[in-house]
């Protein structure tokens, strides 16, 4: 279970984007400017003017803490951050609480222990959830979860057998959690990240093939991509239309 939850910078106090930071004020790329407009226009179609955005410091999550900040203001998001106490954790939790400082903007950290089960992903997931939601209260939180995601979140549930709810895989809403990123791909992430100019802190875990996921991504989605260079959408496409 959750365990040493905690919060740092407790609160949204900071400046607006329009007030204090220049970065949010400049004119913007294209690759910016679409990826903003979307967040704004999913934050809005839940009818919130502050939101908790889960984020690890990797670029889908810092992308989309940095598209929030340009909607709705620094000081109206805060960010939430799990450790889950593995080795590049420290190293994680230190880029993103520079990065928040740096903006004005709050973090809310909570460490958790994850329990021992056949699938780490599995387990973290479960912890991590419920960590989220013991920092959030009644706020929503955005994940940073991306179209690339859905597909391999698609080809997973495929592989070990699944009917249409599996086959639905990620939910635009599940509970307090709310995906403004789901239809985007990770390559339109990374142009943003670049675009921005952000620093993400990539996670070593990701590039790790034992983990089904990133064996999907590494191998399986570039062979699918080779033949249907639109796989991750076509798949993406499947969940939506099956949810």
């Amino acid at each position: 279970g959750a365990s040493g939850v905690g919060t740092a910078a407790q609160g949204r106090a900071g400046p607006s984007p329009k007030q204090g930071d220049r970065r949010y004020a400049a004119p913007v790329s294209a690759a910016l400017a679409a990826l903003r407009a979307s967040v704004a226009a999913a934050l809005a179609r839940h009818g919130r003017r502050r939101i908790d955005v889960a984020c690890s410091g990797g670029p889908d999550s810092l992308a989309l803490a940095d598209a929030a900040i340009a909607a709705l203001g620094a000081g109206a998001v805060r960010l939430l951050h799990v450790d889950h106490r593995q080795p590049a954790s420290a190293a994680a939790a230190a880029h993103l609480a520079a990065w928040t400082t740096a903006r004005g903007v709050a973090l809310a950290v909570a460490a958790v222990d994850v329990p021992p089960g056949p699938s780490w992903e599995a387990q973290a997931r479960v912890v991590r959830d419920r960590a989220l939601c013991a920092l959030a209260g009644d706020e929503l939180i955005a994940t940073g979860h991306t179209a690339s995601d859905q597909a391999e979140t698609v080809l997973m549930r495929l592989l070990r057998g699944t009917g249409p709810d599996g086959l639905a895989a990620i939910a635009p809403r599940r509970g307090p959690f709310v995906r403004p990123l789901l239809a985007h791909t990770r390559a339109e992430i990374e142009a943003y990240v670049a675009a921005a100019g952000l620093d993400p802190w990539r996670d070593p875990m990701n590039a790790d093939p034992r983990f089904t996921r990133v064996w999907l991504r590494q191998e399986i989605v570039p062979a699918l991509a080779a033949r249907n260079p639109q796989i991750e959408r076509a798949l993406a496409q499947l969940a939506a239309l099956v949810a």
